[in-house]
């Protein structure tokens, strides 16, 4: 009787790990701005919905690319599962212009997907020039020596 229990353990460990099928896998790009000054940067998601994979991020020469991470989310909403699985990278443009994030590459349990492409603009200036003033701050403590957990 007590082997009962690790049996439908075990059981709905398999039915929780089976993939789900690759005709239900969607891929989604998306950036957190399309306009930016030189010097600035933009954060790029790519979305896996349906399964986990690996994105190509080679075809960006425009860009210098820095990963931030891989962020998974997996949801069972009336024995039904969903997993979303998301790529997270800063980009940083090399040159002025209309720049294009071109369609990723995205290998998914051996089958490729795209994402769609994108547009950004990179402008000549940075920023509006009446918010380019110089700025001085004077920070001083008032207590020198505060102990844990005390304000200042």
């Amino acid at each position: 009787m007590r082997h009962w229990g690790w049996i439908i353990s075990l059981w709905w460990t398999l039915f929780l790990v089976v993939p789900a099928p690759a005709n239900d896998v969607t891929v989604h790009a998306a950036v957190d701005r399309t306009t930016l000054a030189p010097g600035e940067s933009i954060e790029l998601r790519v979305t896996i919905q349906g399964g986990d994979g690996k994105v190509d991020i080679s075809g960006l020469p425009d860009f210098k690319v820095y990963s931030q991470g891989t962020r998974t989310n997996v949801r069972i909403v009336n024995n039904q599962s969903s997993r979303e699985m998301t790529h997270a990278f800063v980009l940083i443009p090399q040159r002025q212009g209309k720049l294009t994030i071109p369609a990723l590459a995205v290998t998914v349990d051996g089958q490729l997907f795209h994402t769609q492409p994108i547009e950004v603009n990179i402008t000549a200036e940075a920023g509006n020039k009446d918010d380019a003033r110089e700025v001085w701050v004077d920070v001083s403590l008032s207590d020198p020596q505060p102990y844990l957990g005390q304000q200042i």
